[in-house]
């Protein structure tokens, strides 16, 4: 029977199981295209503050390279960067010379010779330290401004609007990569996803890497919660059908099997069950059971009158038998010839031969 309900319910167990796997993958595809929009976000927003600081200092060296800048400039700039950076907008400006014309107020993080200020890509990954550096050269090429991005500033620049939890940010130049997110301990096992967008027209690709936490056992018992429920559904059904129809069945059937004739069968009073047809069996059996009896009864006494008859048969015809052997005896002592005294004794052992016989055919009644 439980094999039976758990066939019948297999179907169903499948059917919520594959739901289960196709509402999981439902959900890696829409965290996947989550992941997708946050890095395309984050490259454009980082994309847009490098572009836009580039512009500035685009102005401010051409206005230097030129001879007629405004000796005031170097405050806008500055002003202007630390609007968008909250640590002050770190830039150096030098000419060809390797003289520093224009600069923030903290120490430049890391010296460039000045060959490797004017050469190089518009934007670099630093080897020794971790910073982005952005090159803008003078029309002329005699000027170029530096502009070094710090690990806050560029993971707040880069920061996704949507909330994705164990997120990584990692810039990558070549071989060169820094990572700009805050270093977090990941948690033992899980699944890493990874997407990656350029920074255009840069040569540098922003990596974003998330970190699904790992299976629990919670996890796993939602996953296969449509087989578990299964399985419940099949063991409760068999508790069910057990209770309520073999096990009573069991019990009827032993009943039954004890009867002796003249006993009434009260199956009922050890079963409790809420199956009408059960109990209208039980009681078929009981009714059946006092007809039974009550014929046993019948019989009985039928049997014990049919004895009390029989034995005041035996009585009378064993009297009878003996007044004939008494009156025999009366008549063979008034005969005096032979004859006559031999025909009496002749009756007389006849008589006697009925009398054996029948006090041994009825010696149970004696």
């Amino acid at each position: 029977m439980f094999l039976i309900l758990t066939l019948a319910l297999l179907p169903l167990g499948l059917i919520a199981l594959i739901a289960s796997l196709q509402a999981i993958r439902t959900a890696d595809l829409e965290k996947e295209a989550l992941l997708r929009i946050a890095v395309t976000q984050s490259a454009r927003k980082l994309t847009a503050d490098l572009q836009s600081d580039r512009t500035a200092l685009q102005l401010t060296v051409d206005s230097l390279a030129s001879n007629s800048a405004d000796r005031a400039i170097c405050n806008r700039l500055s002003l202007f960067l630390a609007a968008n950076d909250a640590e002050g907008g770190q830039f150096y400006i030098y000419d060809s010379a390797g003289r520093r014309l224009c600069n923030s107020s903290e120490r430049e993080p890391a010296s460039m010779t000045p060959t490797a200020r004017f050469d190089g890509p518009a934007t670099e990954l630093l080897a020794d330290a971790p910073y982005l550096v952005s090159r803008v050269p003078s029309a002329n090429k005699r000027i170029t401004a530096l502009i070094y991005y710090s690990r806050t500033h560029l993971e707040s620049v880069a920061d996704p609007a949507t909330a994705l939890q164990n997120r990584k940010l990692t810039l990558r130049q070549g071989d060169r990569r820094l990572a700009i997110s805050h270093v977090r301990k990941d948690p033992p096992g899980g699944k890493r996803s990874s997407l990656s967008a350029r920074l255009d027209p840069y040569d540098v690709e922003l990596t974003m890497t998330v970190r699904e936490p790992p299976a629990t056992i919670a996890r796993m018992l939602s996953l296969f919660l449509p087989l578990v429920m299964w399985f419940a559904a099949a063991a409760i059904g068999w508790f069910v059908v057990n209770r309520v129809l073999i096990r009573p069945l069991v019990i009827l059937r032993r009943a039954v099997a004890a009867y002796q004739p003249g006993e009434v069968l009260e199956p009922l009073q050890r079963m409790r069950t809420p199956a009408q047809e059960i109990v209208a069996l039980g009681e078929t059996f009981r009714e059946i059971s006092e007809d039974v009896a009550t014929h046993e009864a019948e019989m009985a006494e039928g049997l014990e009158t049919q004895r009390k008859l029989t034995r005041e048969v035996h009585h009378r015809v064993k009297n009878n038998l003996q007044i004939i052997a008494s009156l025999i005896n009366l008549h063979a002592r008034s005969a005096h010839e032979p004859e006559a005294v031999e025909a009496y004794a002749s009756i007389q052992r006849r008589v006697d031969a009925l009398s054996v016989v029948h006090r041994n055919h009825f010696a149970e009644l004696e």
